[in-house]
C-alpha cells in the first residue's frame, strides 16, 4: 500500500549476491489507470541482494484520489508494479506483476 503525498521505499529481494555489481540496467514501472511512473537504475539503491527505490511525495501525488476525505472516504486506486532487470551477462528478468493500492490522504 502506498499513500498519496508520502515517500515510500519499495524493496525487492533478488537471488543475486551483489545486485549493484551484477545489474547493468534496472527499471521499476508503476501503472495505474491514468498514471505511469518509470524509475531507472540511477534512482535506486542496492545493498547485497536488495533493490530499493524511493518515490517522492510529488510522484505519489500524481495518482488519482477518489474523494477528498471530508464528505466521503476516498477509495484506494489500484496500481500495478513490475521490476525489469538486465544483468551484465545480457540476461533480462522481470518480476511478476504486483498489484497494490494507492490510498488517499485525508488532508492535503
Amino acid at each position: 500500500m502506498i499513500v498519496r503525498g508520502t515517500t515510500p521505499t519499495l524493496v525487492f529481494e533478488t537471488d543475486l549476491q551483489n545486485a549493484a555489481r551484477e545489474i547493468k540496467n534496472c527499471q521499476l514501472i508503476m501503472k495505474s489507470e491514468e498514471v505511469t511512473i518509470i524509475k531507472n537504475k540511477s534512482d535506486m539503491e542496492f545493498k547485497d541482494n536488495l533493490i530499493m527505490c524511493t518515490l517522492s511525495s510529488i510522484e505519489t501525488e500524481t495518482f488519482k484520489q477518489n474523494g477528498e476525505g471530508k464528505i466521503r472516504v476516498p477509495k484506494p486506486e489500484p496500481v500495478f508494479i513490475q521490476l525489469k532487470v538486465t544483468l551484465n551477462n545480457g540476461t533480462v528478468c522481470a518480476s511478476r506483476i504486483l498489484k497494490s493500492t494507492i490510498n488517499a490522504i485525508l488532508e492535503e
